[in-house]
Parts: C-alpha cells; sequence; structure tokens
C-alpha cells in the first residue's frame, strides 16, 4: 500500500526520532529497499560509507541519510536528513509493516488442558497442544503445531512460532520465540562411572524476560537446580544453543550458530559474532565483544573486546594473525 512522506513524518514524531525534507510532504512511495535495489518509488537508507557507490548509483526516490554525507546523494533522489539513518529507516519500516497481532481466535483442532488458564484475546492455531498448569496472558499467538508443555507461563503480547516445544518455562512480556525453538528441555549433565553415564535429574526452570527475541531452531536447556536465565532485551540468533544453568544479562546479543556452556553468567550488553563458543563455569563481564568464531576459555572482565581462539585481546589476536601470515610468506 503506498505511503507518503507525511505518513514517515508523523509515525517518526511519535517515536521522537525527527527528519528534514526539502519538499512537499504529499510525495508518495511504494515500498522500502535497498539503495542497490531500489526504484524510482521506493524509500532507501545510508549510513556507511562501504556503499557509497550504490548511493551514487541509487535509482530511489528518497533515502534516509546524515547532512554531511548529503552532498553524495543523486539529484533525483530526495534527502531524508536524520542524525541516525538506519534507526530511523528501520523504524519508519517497522512501523509501516506492523507485526502479526492475535486474532483472538483458538483452533478446535488444538488440544487445550482444562486446567490452562487463558487471558483475554489470544490466537491458538491448529495442532498446538497445551498441557497441564500452563498460564497464558494476554495477545499471545501461539502458530500451529507447537507444544507448550507442563509449567510454562507465557504473558502479554508473545508470539511462539511453529513447531515450538516449551515447558517448565516463564516468558515474559512481548517476546518473539521462532520456529523450531525448544525451550525447557533436560540439559547435557550427567556423571560417568566406569563405563555408566548417570543421568542428571533437573528441576530448575528458564526465566525469560521482557522484550526478548529468540531465532529459530535454538535451543535453551532448563537450569540442573538453579534455573537458566536471560535477561531483558535479548537478542538470540538462529541454531544458537544456552545450557543449564547459563544466566544472560541485559541488552546481550548472540548471533547465529554461538553456543554457551553450562553455568557461564554473560554480564549486560556483551555481542559475540557467528559461531562463538563460551566455555563452560566462567564470567563475562558487561560490555564485552567476542569476535565470529572465536573460542572462549577464561573469564573476561568488563568491557573487553576479543578474538580468537583461544579468545585473547582483540590487538593480540590481530598481530599474532598478521605475524603468522609473514612468517609463512617468509619461508615459502
Amino acid at each position: 500500500m503506498p505511503f507518503s512522506l507525511k505518513n514517515i513524518d508523523n509515525l517518526l514524531k511519535k517515536k521522537e526520532v525527527n527528519i528534514k525534507y526539502s519538499i512537499s510532504s504529499d510525495l508518495t512511495f511504494d515500498n522500502f529497499a535497498t539503495l542497490s535495489n531500489a526504484t524510482n518509488k521506493d524509500v532507501s537508507f545510508f549510513h556507511n560509507l562501504k556503499y557509497k557507490n550504490d548511493l551514487i548509483n541509487t535509482k530511489s526516490a528518497a533515502c534516509f541519510i546524515r547532512e554531511s554525507d548529503r552532498n553524495l546523494i543523486p539529484n533525483d533522489c530526495l534527502a531524508i536528513i536524520t542524525d541516525d539513518p538506519y534507526k530511523s529507516f528501520i523504524t519508519a519500516l517497522n512501523l509501516l509493516n506492523p507485526k502479526i497481532k492475535s486474532n483472538g481466535t483458538i483452533s478446535n483442532n488444538s488440544i487445550i488442558d482444562k486446567n490452562t488458564k487463558i487471558g483475554k484475546n489470544v490466537e491458538i492455531q491448529d495442532n498446538v497442544t497445551i498441557k497441564n498448569n500452563v498460564k497464558i496472558n494476554n495477545n499471545v499467538i501461539i502458530f500451529s503445531n507447537t507444544v507448550i508443555d507442563e509449567n510454562v507461563f507465557i504473558d502479554d503480547n508473545a508470539s511462539i512460532g511453529f513447531n515450538c516445544s516449551i515447558s517448565n518455562t516463564y516468558i515474559g512480556k512481548n517476546c518473539t520465540i521462532q520456529s523450531g525453538v525448544i525451550i525447557g528441555s533436560t540439559g547435557f549433565g550427567f556423571a560417568i562411572s566406569d563405563d555408566n553415564f548417570i543421568e542428571t535429574r533437573h528441576l530448575g526452570k528458564v526465566l525469560i524476560g521482557d522484550n526478548v527475541r529468540i531465532g529459530s531452531n535454538s535451543t535453551i536447556a532448563r537450569g540442573t537446580l538453579d534455573d537458566t536465565i536471560v535477561g531483558n532485551n535479548v537478542r538470540i540468533d538462529n541454531l544458537c544453543h544456552i545450557a543449564h544453568n547459563v544466566k544472560i544479562g541485559n541488552n546481550c546479543i548472540l548471533a547465529g550458530q554461538c553456543g554457551i556452556a553450562g553455568s557461564t553468567t554473560l554480564g549486560d550488553r556483551v555481542i559475540a559474532g557467528g559461531q562463538v563458543g563460551i566455555s563452560g563455569h566462567l564470567k563475562i563481564g558487561n560490555n564485552v565483544q567476542i569476535a565470529a568464531k572465536s573460542g572462549v576459555i577464561k573469564d573476561i572482565s568488563d568491557n573487553g573486546i576479543v578474538g580468537g581462539y583461544p579468545a585473547m585481546n582483540i590487538r593480540d589476536w590481530h598481530r599474532n594473525t598478521i605475524n603468522k601470515k609473514r612468517k609463512i610468506n617468509n619461508e615459502s
């Protein structure tokens, strides 16, 4: 559906995002697009000089851009001036393309235990199974073929994707659980006796804070005795594994295929790149950044930036990489 520059301006003002532009606010657009794929009816954004050539050659009708970069924009592309082009673009895109809301319908093809407590305007789709001692608050959506096992609480405005399995879990407000996620399963804990493995019964739960997003096919194991905890406003990408008793602070980001072994604690605002592995029983401080494919085998203090295997200070890692390359070149 077409939208106007005025629509964008009004919506962004509600989010306290200010923009400036030089022509009539009645100008209309059809869609949002990247600089390289945009047409003369699309809106795009520019925030990184890496994409300078894309900006120069873009066919976009308008572009979110900083004042300092305005001279790079083509003459037939409207500059929408903002302090943070990417944030403004994403905010406008999300506001004009809101996420799916519950329709309040509960499918007759679902199986719901009689003791389940369901709030207002909850949507439960086909072939969902909900077992004993489950409470679901208002405006929740549970998509088809998902199993909500015993002892689960789902707070307001949560969305649980297709083919999920959730048990022994508290899910906070405004959470999005994408398809194929497993939460609350038994962790990887056992004692070794001679040639036998004695499995550990897990009694803990998984506690997930508010505004958390968990990507497809990720798993979070329940705690052994204590709980596994995921803080508020955490982003976990696809195919991640969070082991038993792990504690993740607020505002953390874990990219795809990260794995965190049991009983490790992450502070607030930790960022881990793709395929990072973190050993068990470690303490990762606040504001730590971990480069992709790194292996963390010891504690990291607050504000640390590390990379490599074993993970070390990022400058030392880069220096070692350069030295190794020089050595190989000299020997060849």
